[in-house]
């Protein structure tokens, strides 16, 4: 097993990284370590998504027409374009999650697994990942 450690925004993007790398044709070897990597990575993306649902909750306004949906514009900028208080308020209480650092353990992925792979895709964090 290997293991890395990576900010949470990091894995934000990693797990959308892997779920486009597992929609490539893969060796089922390399496929199963992927796949078993997403499982892992999902579950610490999980708490942070979790936390920021309730920050939207916390700081955003729900619309009259269904109390249990906040407008992500309105949360951004309020009815005359500018800023919203909350959001920035938002922002600084989801950035330290952000930047709280988990670390992954991961079966070992080698260069040699994704030579006969063709993309035209950059996978900058799961690149982080293969070893030589």
């Amino acid at each position: 097993m290997a293991q890395k450690e990576f900010l949470v925004s990091e894995l934000f993007v990693l797990k959308s990284e892997i779920e486009e790398i597992l929609k490539l044709e893969l060796p089922f070897v390399v496929r199963y370590k992927i796949y078993d990597l997403n499982n892992k990575v999902s579950e610490k993306v999980k708490n942070a998504d979790k936390a920021k649902e309730e920050l939207i909750k916390k700081f955003g306004k729900a619309s009259e027409e269904n109390p249990e949906q906040i407008s992500v514009t309105q949360f951004i900028v309020n009815e005359a374009g500018d800023p919203n208080p909350s959001f920035e308020e938002f922002v600084k209480e989801f950035t330290p999650i952000l930047e709280q650092k988990e670390v992954i353990e991961y079966k070992e992925l080698k260069l040699s697994n994704f030579e006969n792979l063709n993309t035209d895709k950059n996978f900058q964090i799961f690149f982080e990942l293969i070893t030589k």
